[in-house]
């Protein structure tokens, strides 16, 4: 039985012809694609999500492409700085306040075994009716 940190040898088997298939596509300047082939478990999460798909290879290459794009043309790693916690209250963006005040949990200083961000929700704490009423705050969400 494999212990949480590793796959199976069919799954690394998957990971390995998905790896390929990836490498042959042109995404060029995009961090969030060179950092996301060296990582095993996140291909194999790729891999998961569409495993009941027709082709779930050729679908899971589809919503890595799409999703690598989405997190470099929004800026992620920058909204992700906007929202730390590491952060004074008083230097925060007016949206990182409304976030912070209305749904967003924060990331805590910390990293994971793989070096990644830890982030948190407040799960019950957004405030859609005061959203709603309040369209500066909605504009800025």
């Amino acid at each position: 039985m494999n212990s949480i940190n590793e796959l199976s040898e069919q799954e690394n088997l998957t990971v390995t012809a998905f790896r390929e298939s990836l490498s042959q596509l042109n995404i060029q300047d995009n961090l969030y694609a060179e950092h996301y082939l060296k990582e095993d478990f996140t291909l194999w999460r790729y891999v998961l999500a569409k495993s009941n798909e027709e082709n779930p290879l050729d679908a899971s290459k589809d919503m890595y492409v799409n999703s690598v794009k989405w997190k470099k043309d929004l800026s992620l790693a920058a909204l992700c700085e906007e929202f730390s916690l590491s952060r004074p209250i008083s230097q925060r963006s007016i949206r990182s306040k409304f976030g912070h005040l209305c749904f967003h949990g924060g990331m805590l200083p910390i990293k994971t075994i793989r070096n990644g961000p830890v982030l948190f929700e407040r799960f019950g704490k957004i405030d859609l009716p005061g959203l709603a009423e309040d369209e500066c705050k909605l504009l800025l969400m």
